[in-house]
């Protein structure tokens, strides 16, 4: 194992491959990615009949795992009990109807879908999985208070955008923040924003180009505004000079 990495996307964006494109089903892709996934989209597909995972048909497993729904909560959410380990660990039993509850902190679950016989009922078997939600957490009327926010948090984008050392652990000295960006004050969506879309800027974009091959990339950003978009917005530096720390700026 070299622990290549494969960029899958459904956005068509150069360098990139569909699900379709790995031989993988909308259930197989939740089966291996779902821990790095907000929901929705493939995590919504109704499996055809003549579907199977191993001897089971996987239009009988959806029904008891759920559709595994987007989850704005994982990006927009401020509240720090927000974990979405928490929705990784539900997602890896296959409770994906249950992972954004358990993520947000309101409850806990105990059980575990993908253990289930392929035709369990809970009419008739009883309930195997139990939610059991904090009542801390709701007012007189049953509500509860979610901190959304329009900016996510940093913190949130490092549940999925972070490093993994593969060397020996002791190896190496840890002596100052992984992201100089990060400690001069910026956030992460400072950088790689977007719009209603979701089409969020990745930092490499140029005004003369297209570097992802879709069509819609650059059409919700102004030509004169791509640039601040960009890495070059603020690193313009010399891409010839001698010094390699002077050729980003």
């Amino acid at each position: 194992r070299i622990r290549t990495q494969i960029p899958i996307s459904n956005r068509g964006w150069k360098g990139t491959y569909k699900p379709d494109d790995m031989d993988l089903t909308a259930w197989q892709l939740l089966k291996k990615f779902s821990s790095h996934y907000p929901g929705g989209d493939y995590g919504e597909i109704e499996p055809s009949d003549e579907e199977f995972d191993g001897e089971s048909p996987v239009s009988e497993r959806t029904k008891i795992s759920g559709k595994y729904e987007i989850n704005c909560l994982a990006c927009h959410h401020a509240d720090r009990k927000q974990n979405q380990s928490d929705a990784a660990l539900q997602a890896a039993k296959q409770n994906y109807r249950w992972a954004a509850t358990v993520a947000s902190g309101l409850a806990t679950v105990k059980g575990t879908a993908s253990e289930l016989d392929d035709f369990y009922d809970p009419e008739f078997d009883g309930q195997k999985i139990i939610t059991s939600y904090d009542k801390s957490r709701f007012d007189s009327e049953n509500k509860v208070f979610l901190d959304i926010v329009r900016k996510p948090p940093s913190n949130r984008c490092y549940f999925c955008h972070s490093t993994q050392d593969l060397q020996t652990p002791g190896t190496d000295e840890w002596v100052h923040n992984e992201d100089i960006h990060m400690t001069s004050g910026m956030s992460c969506s400072d950088c790689h924003r977007n719009g209603v879309d979701h089409m969020i800027s990745r930092g490499d974009i140029e005004p003369s180009k297209n570097p992802h091959g879709s069509a819609d990339y650059l059409k919700a950003y102004e030509p004169k505004k791509v640039t601040s978009y960009s890495c070059q917005g603020c690193h313009m530096g010399d891409p010839n000079a001698d010094d390699p720390a002077a050729r980003m700026g």
